[in-house]
């Protein structure tokens, strides 16, 4: 006849425990992952974790517990699996605070929970119930202080993250490199006696030294022969925004378009997230520069038609991004983002030749591009 005694894990001190876990270390986590932008992972993760445990709870209070069969000589767990009282061989319980989980092990390294969130204060009665049909049976116990729980994840949490950015700090000599922070003016006269090209958005008037060589719908290329430079402008493929895993993506980072993503990784110091990102973007040069720059642009006025034409405004076209210099093999190149003030707009720059090029021949091909004014 099977036995009516029961034992049933409790959801709400699982819960209390779990959360207790998640306020105190997900922070901490989230500042290892992402740095000084660690706000919008806390927030996900926050996000995530609420309902993940109240479900677990859930489950807990109706499928974690145990019972016993013995006209078959069997322990039942809610769930519904089956363990012969001949095949269990310890019996092992982890106690921590007010909560214990009770453990079987049965068979060669074979472990079962016949509860993960069992109330201490009905630890004894079960105790004495699984020894009054087991007499002989081996009883392992371990307790943990609450502190002392959260304490070593923490500690271990922090120590390998800590030994992540030692071992990339020592093994790669990019990571420590920050953006000079630039500011550049574009007066109308750049703009004048040169030939402009349209490429999506953007406007690209270069100096007459550069030769244009290719040309399609989302890429211009020029090349200056005096000096073997080449210059190649690409509007990169549109990206739907409308893929979950993507908004997702973005809203637990913080981060919205490329831009985001590039200002995160070149300005970080810490955070596993963005220095793998800035290891990856340029690891393939040696001897880094970086430059994150703003640029304005006074575009040519639209002549007026007739003197007493009021004269028309001041067309201003304001752009920024990043500029990464490196030497790649027997190339020097450089890599560049533009975008606009929003950074929903991006244009993507690679400038190769055989001398790196000094600020202000980086001037010289930013001053070349420009937001075509709306029409």
């Amino acid at each position: 006849m099977k036995s009516k005694q029961e034992f049933q894990g409790s959801g709400i001190l699982f819960l209390k425990y779990v959360f207790l876990y998640v306020v105190v270390t997900a922070p901490i986590l989230s500042f290892c992952l992402m740095g000084m932008n660690f706000l919008p992972v806390l927030v996900t993760l926050f996000f995530i974790a609420i309902p993940a445990v109240l479900l677990i709870g859930l489950l807990i209070s109706r499928f974690d517990g145990f019972s016993f069969d013995d006209a078959q000589s069997q322990i039942v767990k809610a769930s519904g699996k089956r363990i012969p009282y001949s095949k269990i061989q310890k019996l092992i319980i982890r106690e921590t605070g007010s909560m214990c989980q009770i453990v079987v092990q049965y068979g060669f390294m074979r472990k079962i929970a016949l509860s993960s969130a069992f109330n201490t204060k009905d630890k004894s009665h079960a105790l004495e119930s699984i020894l009054k049909r087991l007499p002989d049976l081996s009883v392992q116990e371990t307790r943990y202080a609450d502190w002392k729980t959260i304490g070593i994840l923490m500690t271990t949490i922090v120590f390998l993250t800590a030994v992540f950015h030692v071992v990339l700090y020592r093994t790669s000599n990019t990571i420590a490199h920050m953006p000079q922070q630039v500011a550049w003016k574009v007066s109308e006269r750049a703009f004048k006696n040169v030939s402009a090209h349209s490429l999506g958005e953007f406007g690209i008037a270069m100096p007459e030294q550069f030769e244009l060589t290719s040309e399609d719908p989302d890429v211009l290329q020029f090349h200056a022969m005096n000096d073997h430079v080449w210059v190649k402008f690409v509007i990169p493929a549109e990206k739907s925004n409308a893929h979950i895993a993507l908004r997702f993506i973005r809203y637990a980072t913080g981060v919205q378009n490329y831009y985001d993503v590039l200002e995160t990784a070149y300005t970080a110091r810490i955070g596993i997230l963005p220095l793998v990102i800035k290891y990856i973007a340029l690891q393939r040069f040696d001897d880094v520069n970086l430059y994150a720059f703003q640029q304005t642009s006074a575009l040519p006025q639209k002549k007026q038609s007739r003197k007493k034409e009021k004269p028309s405004p001041a067309v201003v076209s304001m752009i920024k991004g990043f500029i990464a210099q490196g030497r790649n093999k027997t190339q020097e190149v450089s890599t560049m983002l533009l975008t606009d003030m929003s950074g929903m707009k991006e244009l993507h720059v690679v400038i190769s030749g055989p001398k790196r090029l000094d600020e202000q021949e980086l001037k010289k091909i930013t001053a070349a591009v420009y937001l075509q004014p709306s029409r």
